[in-house]
């Protein structure tokens, strides 16, 4: 695998997280799962959110992606809010959300495709990130034909292939 960083014209947006609040249920079946949620990200830093199993961290990620809404508080990434999933936020689920009928090219490709980048160009995008994470060797390979971890570097690359402000993971 190549242990280079990833050298892409790579855009990047700082992440605020203001007094965030988010509760499953109402009434007295709710459960509160974030309290009062406050930190910030600035643009081109590295973020690590740990805890143990159930704490929120999982839900914190999907807030800020868009798609799960809060109870309260705000997020932004740059200076737009979120409300919304948006092209620039890259979520890498932890389970691995591939195309099992589409090949690891065609599943980094996927993003590009529908955006309407040129063959040529998308060719470039893919083979760039397919190299990045060690598996340009399997580009014809189905998901089915992978181990875990490198199923999970295939998910990488597809959110970096669709070149996002910042990535979720």
């Amino acid at each position: 695998m190549n242990a280079l960083p990833i050298t892409s014209n790579i855009k990047t947006s700082d992440i605020s997280v203001e007094h965030v609040e988010l509760t499953y249920g109402t009434g007295k079946n709710s459960v509160l799962a974030l309290n009062d949620v406050s930190f910030h990200v600035p643009k081109n830093e590295f973020c690590a959110i740990v805890g143990p199993s159930g704490c929120g961290k999982s839900s914190l990620l999907y807030l800020i992606s868009g798609l799960q809404d809060k109870t309260g508080g705000a997020i932004t990434v740059g200076d737009v809010p979120v409300i919304e999933p948006g092209p620039d936020r890259g979520m890498v689920f932890q389970g691995y959300t591939l195309f099992p009928w589409l090949t690891v090219r065609q599943n980094v490709e996927y993003g590009p495709k529908h955006q309407g980048i040129a063959a040529a160009e998308r060719k470039e995008i893919v083979d760039h990130f397919l190299n990045e994470v060690g598996l340009a060797k399997f580009s014809s390979h189905y998901p089915s034909q992978l181990s875990g971890g490198m199923k999970q570097r295939v998910a990488i690359a597809r959110a970096m292939a669709n070149n996002p402000d910042v990535l979720l993971m």
